[in-house]
């Protein structure tokens, strides 16, 4: 009988065992996609800075203008400017999309780069140390209101993480477009410093 009461004892904990750890796993190996969206005000940085810059060599920018936000549950601190911290976990995918103060109408903003930066202390979270694998750029058709094209009206960036731990200090760069009448063109190419990361 003791016998018997042990290897159904044996055997209730294989079982469980067996069953509980596929859920411990794919718990593991969950993850999401957090949404960060910037609203620039392109008058301001156009009265301050004027056009220039490169796609390679943009122009650093105060952060007067950028208006970072992101859900609450993400988010450590900066919500609503441009030194937005958040939290995520280690393969989680960054999607990073943007906006003009006008809605894209007089002008418009596009992302079109994230760059690491190297901080001995990033935020007081240690040092920055890469986080993002290089982001891919997703631009999808639009037309606008008045029938023209404008691609970058839909532009976003992703990133996946690449499963290490701990923070990332990085540079957002944007451009700008304008309209001539006729069609849009890039107005200037600019970058700030420092949003962050923290990965737990």
């Amino acid at each position: 009988m003791k016998r018997l009461i042990l290897f159904c004892s044996i055997f209730l904990a294989v079982i469980t065992f067996f069953c509980a750890a596929p859920t411990k796993a794919f718990a593991q190996t969950q993850t999401e996609n957090i949404d960060i969206f910037l609203v620039i005000d392109t008058e301001y940085i156009k009265d301050k800075y004027g056009p220039g810059g490169t796609i390679y060599n943009p122009k650093g920018i105060d952060h007067n203008s950028q208006y970072t936000i992101a859900s609450s549950k993400y988010v450590i601190g900066g919500q609503g400017t441009a030194d937005l911290v958040i939290k995520a976990n280690p393969r989680d995918t960054l999607t990073f999309n943007s906006i003009s103060t006008a809605a894209n109408s007089d002008d418009a903003v596009g992302i079109y780069g994230i760059e690491y930066r190297a901080q001995s202390n990033c935020f007081g979270y240690g040092p920055s140390i890469e986080l993002m694998t290089p982001p891919v750029q997703n631009i999808l058709e639009s037309i606008d209101l008045d029938g023209s094209y404008l691609p970058h009206k839909a532009s976003s960036l992703n990133s996946q993480l690449n499963g290490r731990k701990g923070v990332e200090c990085y540079a957002m760069k944007i451009v700008l477009f304008s309209f001539n009448g006729e069609d849009w063109q890039p107005y200037g190419y600019y970058y700030w410093a420092t949003p962050a990361i923290v990965v737990e």
